[in-house]
């Protein structure tokens, strides 16, 4: 994914990766995959049934080459496939398309105005679906087809919006409150910290400071 670092700004960085589902990889592989065997099958056959071992061989050649050819688009199709990602970094949502050019399309974390999801019942059954990524620009929805564990990459996405809207806002959760403790609880917890001490299990500096803590809880 050298590419895809090299599309990384400065301190940006990358929260979750999907491909799209193997079922787009089978869908545009089924035909050429078919008659790969196809020919192969019909090559092997043709050379048993000719008599003549030298036309036998060369006819079987022919449907090599042929299934080879076959062959080879299959493979193109499957590094096309393994070179499609849907990233989310903590800035963008990123698709990468493409085996030599490359085509990029990015949507902006605080642009992100809303995500819908469509699944088939295929697509629940076999975990993908189409997401539309509805931002506030004028060009309108980006679809992310056929991605895999959309329910995923939809949680990575709104969290990354939010956690990014946070950022850029200045917003700090408050730190959770600590309740106090009574009298009685702090004085039966610093006999037990003194056993320990005792014991050797703390140090008397780590005894003072649990000590002066629990103090000021009261």
């Amino acid at each position: 994914m050298a590419y895809i670092d090299d599309l990384l700004g400065n301190g940006e960085e990358k929260l979750f990766a999907a491909h799209p589902h193997w079922t787009v990889l089978a869908k545009r592989v089924a035909g050429n995959a078919l008659l790969t065997i196809l020919l192969l099958i019909i090559g092997i056959v043709a050379k048993v049934k000719i008599s003549n071992a030298r036309v036998g061989l060369i006819v079987l050649i022919v449907f090599l080459a042929l299934a080879l050819i076959f062959y080879l688009q299959v493979f193109i199709q499957f590094l096309r496939w393994r070179n499609e990602h849907y990233i989310i970094t903590d800035r963008r949502v990123i698709q990468v398309s493409g085996l030599l050019g490359k085509h990029t399309i990015d949507s902006s974390l605080n642009m992100i105005n809303d995500l819908v999801l469509n699944q088939t019942l295929f697509g629940r059954m076999l975990n993908y679906g189409d997401m539309e990524i509805v931002t506030g620009n004028d060009v309108g929805a980006d679809l992310l087809e056929h991605v895999a564990d959309p329910l995923a990459f939809k949680r990575a996405v709104l969290a990354a919006r939010d956690s990014y809207t946070d950022r850029i806002s200045g917003y700090r959760p408050a730190p959770p409150a600590i309740a106090p403790v009574r009298q009685e609880d702090a004085a039966s917890l610093i006999a037990k910290l003194a056993d320990l001490r005792d014991r050797g299990a703390i140090s008397q500096a780590e005894y003072d400071a649990k000590r002066a803590e629990l103090l000021n809880r009261i």
